[in-house]
């Protein structure tokens, strides 16, 4: 037999913790884990796949300009002759060396440095007579 009151408390406080433990014990088992909604989870992929679109047409643009859009303007802005010509290839060299390849066609699409490049030089006849060009 229990002698004083305080250790029958003791016996119910030491009583309610562990009734306390394995309530919170149970509920934490019962509680399972929540993953993400249907919605939650279409728009983190609608989200990913619009990233990968905006990265890839990005990129897209950084080549496409100067590999062929710079080209097509060159071109549009050269002032073609619209009459028919004659053109004969008078002269072939291939040049090596940054300092020989400073025409601008030997760059024209490229994103580096040329270091090997080919001159043609060419002679055409058109109604007034005979003109040399590079």
């Amino acid at each position: 037999m229990r002698s004083s009151s305080s250790e029958l408390l003791l016996d119910q406080q030491e009583e309610l913790r562990k009734r306390k433990i394995k309530e919170l014990a149970a509920a934490k088992k019962a509680k399972a884990p929540t993953g993400r909604s249907c919605r939650e989870q279409a728009l983190f992929y609608s989200t990913s796949l619009l990233a990968v679109i905006a990265m890839t047409a990005g990129s897209s643009l950084l080549f496409l300009v100067p590999l062929y859009v710079d080209p097509a303007i060159s071109t549009l802005a050269s002032n073609f002759v619209t009459e028919p010509v004659t053109c004969i290839t008078t002269r072939r060299e291939e040049r090596m060396g940054l300092a020989n390849c400073s025409w601008s066609s030997c760059r024209e699409g490229c994103t580096s440095d040329a270091y090997h490049c080919t001159h043609i030089y060419v002679s055409y006849n058109d109604s007034k007579g005979i003109k040399r060009y590079k």
